[in-house]
């Protein structure tokens, strides 16, 4: 094949030669035509006998005629070689057509496995519930939270935890709302008048939440002077604590809580009070949440044994080095005190030992027990204000039975931990 097309090239490339010659005759013939006659060169020159002015011309002419027709027929086999390549080149799309359709195969394979993506989705949804069995603990005791909120800062902490422990609301309202002309702390205002008289009782709008169906109460004030304001006073006073867990909360923009919580334990003293938490009135919903989890409401608290001749109380403990150091004391045997009365108010005696001191100003009611200068328990079963550490809360008892219990002389008190 390659032999051939170098074959019909080269007459190719003698008949286009031949061919540019020939035009190069005829265009000088055509040159001289209108020297001789008016008309067509090709007509005069054949059949004219009158001699012309030069004879030398006419042999020229009659050649040129013969190569241009000889190599004429020789053209007409140059299109054949180039026609003859022209279906192997229409071949060629053939193969690259070919693989074509293998390639939309491969999606198929792709859309296969989409089905089973799918699926996956639906082991993730069983995770979801994962949370039912981790919130049926936190049911095991119904919680309420109770508040009082002049300015909505506190209602917004309540609200807030009442999701986060799935505990019912309830809010203290006043019969008569506060005004912010009552508020008006730098005048005479009603708040000041109310948190400067000890018997102020405000009325609360409405009947008292039923307490009865709640092992757990949270409650919520803003700071006033330091303290609760009093309408908290009249709600612990509306109904019986004895028993519950009373976890207390404030909020304010910088004073701490303070006394405030533990000014409230006289006004139910059956109630096991935890230690109070004062809360920014704008903190997020994870600080309340690592607090909750500090207070593990669901796991059994552990308690200290007053042993009283045959009677055995059981007292909450505050979260303090004061009764973490007594514990550990404890821990190795029961310690023995033999107390004295002081003041109509109280039961002291000698620990033996020095624990550190967490002291803090403090309004007693029945049943505190108390660290007196590092070294000495005391029993009240009255009030009295001082600086003094917090260690617990006798549990249970009201003052009337705390009184008869202790006697009005000396009494041998045994504090030991709850094992049980």
């Amino acid at each position: 094949m390659m032999k051939r097309n170098r074959f019909c090239f080269i007459i190719f490339a003698f008949v286009f030669i031949f061919s540019l010659a020939a035009c190069g005759k005829r265009q000088d013939d055509t040159a001289l035509a209108p020297e001789n006659t008016p008309t067509s060169g090709a007509v005069s020159l054949l059949p004219t006998a009158v001699p012309m002015p030069d004879a030398s011309l006419t042999p020229a002419l009659t050649p040129t005629t013969e190569p241009t027709q000889a190599p004429t027929p020789t053209l007409t086999l140059t299109p054949e070689p180039t026609q003859a390549p022209t279906p192997t080149l229409t071949l060629t799309p053939e193969p690259t057509q070919a693989p074509t359709p293998t390639l939309t195969l491969t999606p198929e394979p792709t859309q296969a496995p989409t089905p089973t993506l799918t699926l996956t989705p639906e082991p993730t949804q069983a995770l979801t519930l994962t949370p039912e069995p981790t919130q049926a603990p936190e049911q095991e005791n119904k919680i309420l939270v109770a508040y009082f909120s002049a300015t909505g800062n506190t209602g917004n902490i309540a609200t807030l935890l009442g999701d986060i422990l799935t505990a019912d609301l309830y809010e203290i309202l006043p019969e008569i709302p506060y005004t912010s002309a009552d508020l008006d702390y730098h005048s005479d205002c009603r708040a000041n008048r109310e948190q400067s008289d000890p018997q102020a009782r405000p009325a609360i709008s409405g009947a008292v939440e039923n307490l009865a169906p709640y092992d757990i109460i949270f409650i919520g004030y803003p700071i006033w002077h330091g303290q609760a304001p009093k309408i908290i006073s009249t709600f612990l006073e509306s109904g019986s604590f004895s028993g519950k867990i009373i976890i207390p909360f404030c909020t304010s923009g910088s004073s701490p809580v303070g006394s405030s919580a533990r000014n409230l334990h006289s006004l139910a003293p059956d109630a096991v009070w935890k230690d109070g938490r004062r809360i920014s009135s704008n903190a997020s919903r994870s600080t309340l949440e690592d607090w909750i989890k500090e207070l593990e409401l669901n796991q059994k608290e552990e308690t200290m044994k007053l042993t009283i001749g045959d009677t055995v109380l059981t007292a909450s403990l505050a979260d303090n080095s004061s009764t973490a150091a007594l514990k550990e004391l404890l821990s190795k045997a029961p310690v023995t005190i033999d107390m004295h009365d002081y003041a109509n108010m109280e039961k002291v005696g000698p620990v033996g030992t020095s624990l550190p001191r967490n002291d803090e100003q403090l309004t007693t009611g029945p049943g505190d027990i108390i660290l007196y200068q590092g070294n000495s328990l005391v029993i009240y079963y009255d009030k009295n204000s001082w600086s003094l550490t917090p260690i617990g809360k006798i549990n249970g008892i009201t003052q009337a039975q705390l009184k008869e219990l202790l006697g009005d002389s000396n009494v041998t008190v045994t504090f030991s931990l709850d094992q049980t």
